[in-house]
């Protein structure tokens, strides 16, 4: 059975940024089949904030708690910085699935953008979250 909590690993790390990902244990190659970017603010006014980013489980992989697992990764190494103290991200209103995962892990939304995504001739509201760590 696939277990993504115990594949969640560091893809890189540097004092600013944070890349998560989960490997497919299947196969010769193992490609990520889930990932996350963590980065922190260089502002000086916005140090104490970090934003996730990117945020993808391929469709084969989902709803087997992979993009859980980078999440938790992600927030956890979001906490060792020092002096951060909130975390944000944004989510398209067209993905409730990835929206409740986030409110399960606590980020609570502050904000919509209406208008704010188009393709094609359809347009879409990002929604905008954060999480006190």
């Amino acid at each position: 059975l696939f277990e993504c909590e115990e594949r969640a690993r560091g893809v890189l790390a540097d004092p600013i940024h944070a890349v998560f990902g989960v490997e497919d244990g299947a196969g010769p190659a193992h490609p990520l089949v889930a990932f996350a970017g963590v980065m922190r603010s260089t502002r000086a006014k916005q140090s104490h904030v970090a934003s996730i980013w990117g945020v993808y489980t391929t469709p084969a992989f989902r709803r087997r708690g992979c993009s859980r697992a980078i999440m938790r990764a992600c927030i956890d190494h979001a906490r060792a910085w020092s002096g951060v103290t909130q975390l944000a991200l944004s989510v398209s209103e067209r993905a409730p699935e990835a929206r409740a995962l986030y409110e399960s892990l606590g980020f609570r939304t502050w904000g919509i953008e209406p208008d704010c995504v188009r393709i094609g001739a359809e347009s879409g509201d990002e929604r905008y979250m954060q999480l006190a760590l």
